[in-house]
């Protein structure tokens, strides 16, 4: 009894401690993110500075980021540091998680301030490996993000940055949604994005009205060779065999999914009179460049690589909860084949 007494009066004056530490920041009220920081705070997810400050505009850096997210995601149960930096421990665990790649952030690099590039691909690497969330759709998102030309250039991260927003993990730093990909994370910020990442009832509803297709109804023919190099929910596309589809967006978040279209193949460059075609690479006014685009032979359907990752990703996870290991080669599940 006296054991469970004195555990009893452990745990509350910890709480209290912590409960003091967040209460007393004296340099955050008022700011927008002070809601998120001392919740965290209050869990132990970061702290403040002896002086009672918490300085919330301040840049962080790699190793503080992905301490606060992976601590946060794993409750605490990370590695311990075996080597001349405090955060080795923290990397290889979430290497371990499949979290962080090899030479992801080389050690040189951890004492550097984090961007908001890296703080996105950090942030779904967790959801996807560690909560095991399945994606969020994309489509509409430049309607909401005024640099999403920009982010969409940048093949390392732009599938994170496009998560974390749908996901609403993070928002735009301005009302038009500019994400600023390349500044600078704060601690502020760091704060936010985590406590959001943890508890999805914190995170920022995205406003899908604003998403919805707008009610112009295109009708676009797959053999007329000057077709529009953007397709859009929606649409209707009309086959080779008059077959007509309305394009939509699957559960994995990609255009067409499961619809047996092949949009691309047959679009001709009238500038240098080039016929787009399987396995071609698409160019920056489609939307992927650099990407490869193969179409499934089995179905006749379509995608750049990066939407069929996604498309494997989501469809895999989902056969495996069904089939687990029992699916044997060639399994059909929601119009693909499924491998052991």
């Amino acid at each position: 009894m006296k054991r469970i007494l004195i555990l009893t009066l452990l745990i509350a004056s910890m709480l209290t401690t912590i409960t003091t530490e967040a209460s007393t920041l004296n340099d955050i009220s008022g700011h927008w993110g002070n809601g998120y920081i001392n919740k965290l705070v209050a869990n132990g997810g970061i702290s403040g500075y002896p002086d009672g400050t918490f300085r919330p505009n301040n840049t962080i850096t790699k190793a503080e980021f992905v301490a606060i997210a992976i601590k946060g995601a794993l409750n605490g149960e990370v590695k311990a540091s075996n080597g001349d930096h405090w955060a080795t421990g923290v990397f290889e665990s979430a290497s371990d998680h499949g979290v962080l790649l090899m030479n992801d952030f080389p050690e040189y690099q951890w004492d550097q301030p984090i961007n908001r590039y890296e703080m996105a691909y950090i942030l779904i690497r967790i959801t996807d490996n560690i909560m095991g969330e399945f994606n969020s759709g994309t489509n509409g998102l430049a309607k909401i993000m005024v640099d999403y030309p920009e982010v969409r250039l940048q093949q390392n991260y732009k599938h994170y940055v496009e998560q974390a927003f749908m996901k609403g993990i993070v928002t735009g730093k301005t009302a038009d949604g500019l994400y600023d990909g390349w500044a600078n994370g704060t601690r502020a910020e760091a704060a936010t994005m985590v406590v959001r990442m943890l508890e999805p009832t914190e995170r920022k509803k995205v406003d899908t009205d604003v998403l919805a297709p707008t009610a112009e109804t295109r009708i676009i023919s797959l053999t007329d060779k000057d077709r529009p190099l953007v397709p859009k929910p929606g649409d209707i596309v009309i086959k080779s065999d008059g077959t007509r589809v309305t394009l939509k967006v699957g559960p994995a978040g990609v255009l067409g999914e499961a619809q047996n279209v092949d949009y691309y193949t047959g679009i001709v460059f009238p500038a240098t009179g080039y016929v787009f075609r399987d396995s071609s690479l698409g160019t920056t006014s489609m939307g992927y460049f650099g990407q490869t685009y193969l179409v499934d032979k089995r179905t006749g359907e379509g995608h750049f690589r990066e939407d069929w990752n996604k498309i494997s990703n989501f469809y895999l996870k989902e056969a495996f909860e069904l089939y687990g290991h029992t699916a044997k080669v060639g399994t059909i599940h929601k119009n693909y084949s499924m491998y052991d």
